[in-house]
């Protein structure tokens, strides 16, 4: 580790062999393969302080986002639950990477919302 700085991990991000990262089939395996990667380089062997992570969902696929494909993968609970799944297998800090989404929609999608 560089002295007095942090070992930052140049990104984990969910790749399942042969899937097309944009399409459903991809969209529905991406919350374990990126809860999976978090749990894995978490462990004290890869001496990272911090680590970079590929949000768990595929932001295309989730009911409300503006964008979204017709077919719905996510619910905006499901994706709530798979965020916290990832975070909770998290045992370092962690920084989430945009992959394309902007940080506002991340915001505005997943703010607990008021209810009236």
């Amino acid at each position: 580790m560089p002295r007095g700085g942090r070992t930052l991990l140049p990104g984990v991000v969910g790749y399942a062999d042969g899937l097309d990262e944009k399409s459903a089939e991809y969209a529905k395996v991406k919350p374990e393969v990126v809860t999976r990667g978090v749990e894995e380089f978490s462990k004290p062997r890869y001496a990272v302080d911090v680590l970079k992570v590929g949000v768990p969902v595929a932001m295309a696929y989730v009911e409300g986002v503006a964008g979204a494909h017709a077919e719905i993968i996510y619910t905006r609970e499901e994706a709530k639950k798979h965020f916290k799944n990832a975070s909770d297998a998290a045992k370092l800090p962690f920084i989430y990477l945009s992959e394309g989404v902007s940080n506002e929609n991340i915001q505005r999608r997943f703010a607990n919302r008021r209810r009236s």
